[in-house]
């Protein structure tokens, strides 16, 4: 990753061609309400979230690296394309950052695999913001389009798909806040430090 300054921000250039190539939807997802929001203090250091919440974990893949000058994570620069675990590709649009406060958008460019299979696409954007030793407020707001029906699910499945994908990004804050815990409670304990 290039070092980039402590402070700055980038998007995506108005691109030309066919869209619907490029993005899972014609969709603009961002202009639309979220229907899925989390906003919350979560007691670990910010770049430690990052790297395991959600679109950013480690696990991840990048498939395209973006622009080097707004590579603020392995998982955010303007114009980075990544796939998730969950087989979703995402493209980064937008970044703004400080020295304690990381933002950035992106949106689907496909979408495949369960339980993916049940949306069409979502735009959302996500904030990290240190907010002190070893805290930090995440902001996460998405606008996902679900399908009203798909093959091997519940017809009524798809009035609830919001909630339901709420729900795995709170699993994520909890269990990277417990991995967090027990980290810091395994240094405590460890033999270097007594």
């Amino acid at each position: 990753m290039a070092k980039v300054k402590p402070e700055g921000k980038g998007s995506i250039s108005p691109t030309a061609g066919d869209q619907s190539l490029r993005f899972s939807s014609l969709t603009d997802y961002y202009e639309l309400p979220p229907n899925q929001v989390i906003d919350r203090e979560v007691a670990a250091p910010m770049m430690f979230v990052l790297d395991n919440f959600n679109s950013t974990k480690l696990g991840n893949v990048v498939l395209a690296p973006g622009d080097p000058s707004t590579a603020v994570h392995p998982f955010i620069a303007v114009g980075l394309v990544r796939k998730s675990m969950l087989s979703i590709v995402e493209t980064v649009t937008d970044v703004e950052w400080s020295k304690t406060k990381i933002w950035h958008r992106y949106r689907t460019s496909s979408v495949s695999g369960p339980p993916c299979c049940c949306i069409y696409g979502y735009g959302a954007e996500m904030s990290v913001e240190e907010i002190g030793p070893n805290k930090t407020r995440v902001i996460n707001k998405a606008h996902q389009d679900t399908k009203w029906c798909s093959p091997l699910t519940l017809c009524c499945l798809c009035l609830c798909w919001d909630k339901i994908g709420n729900s795995f990004l709170i699993k994520d804050i909890d269990e990277l806040e417990a991995k967090w815990a027990a980290s810091a409670t395994s240094d405590e304990s460890s033999p270097l430090k007594q």
